[in-house]
């Protein structure tokens, strides 16, 4: 596992000195890694293009003011440890309600197709994942619910109201019926 690295300062090009060749070697490895570049003075216009091409996202001329570079160390540390914090919560996330088998969870996009299925719903429904993806929720409604235009409904109270609930007959991939607790939340189906 390699280091993540919340930031790259660089000291910005002088004659024969390697700033520019050490953010290339940096963009080789990583896009995601943003550069801020040191000057010692003045930087013509050319330099300044270079590092931006290279990816710079600042670019200080001294004197510098501590105070501001701490301060944008300091933001770019926050970013990369709330990165890490959102990778870690979506992971767990993912484990739960992938390990899930009780309940049918998937998560729907805004024009109701499938975009996610976990094994509770390949286990009630009888669909595998590879099957489902892609196929719009109303296949899962017996032909009174789609007569009504109730999945049209239900994912319309969803949107305006952030969820939506009911319970009902719903199908199985074999055509068989059962009864369901539906809970929409507005992109995400719990069924």
């Amino acid at each position: 596992q390699s280091a993540e690295f919340a930031l790259a300062l660089i000291g910005a090009p002088v004659p024969g000195f390697a700033g520019f060749h050490t953010a290339r070697l940096i963009r080789e490895q990583s896009h995601r890694i943003p550069i801020i570049f040191l000057s010692g003075g003045d930087v013509d216009r050319e330099h300044v293009e270079e590092a931006y091409a290279l990816g710079a996202v600042d670019f200080l001329v001294r004197p510098l003011l501590p105070s501001i570079l701490q301060a944008k160390v300091r933001s770019f540390v926050r970013l990369i440890q709330d990165n890490q914090r959102t990778r870690r919560e979506a992971e767990q996330l993912r484990l739960l309600v992938h390990g899930t088998a009780d309940y049918a969870i998937f998560m729907l996009d805004p024009q109701g197709y499938i975009v996610t299925w976990n094994t509770g719903a390949e286990r009630i429904k009888g669909y595998k994942s590879e099957e489902i993806v892609g196929q719009h929720f109303s296949r899962f409604y017996p032909p009174d619910a789609l007569e009504r235009g109730w999945p049209q409904h239900e994912l319309m109270v969803a949107r305006a109201e952030g969820r939506f609930e009911d319970e009902g007959w719903r199908v199985r991939k074999d055509g068989s019926p059962f009864w369901a607790k539906n809970s929409t939340a507005s992109r995400c189906g719990f069924f």
